[in-house]
């Protein structure tokens, strides 16, 4: 059975956060699963993301899928980080 991973780009302002579960199968990286965020506010120059949607999406989707790690950018993550330590396993990327 496959390690799964879900990595996670959130910049909750200028772009809209996307979400892959994904694992390997020897050296072929396989997306599982692939998500992009509604707005859930914009101006017309930007646009932003409640991003307890998309920790509610993160949770709900390791009690389905039980990936081995939720991979993301600490600093733009950071809120994020600190809310799910000890629910979700975590790996902070620099």
């Amino acid at each position: 059975m496959a390690i799964s991973y879900l990595g996670i780009s959130i910049h909750l302002v200028l772009t809209i956060p996307s979400i892959a579960i994904a694992h390997y199968e020897g050296e072929r990286f396989v997306v599982d699963r692939f998500h992009e965020f509604s707005p859930s506010w914009g101006d017309g120059k930007k646009t932003q993301v409640n991003i307890s949607e998309v920790e509610s999406w993160i949770l709900e989707h390791h009690r389905q899928c039980g990936f081995a790690a939720l991979v993301l950018d600490q600093y733009d993550s950071h809120s994020t980080i600190q809310r799910l330590s000890g629910k979700v396993p975590i790996r902070e990327q620099t």
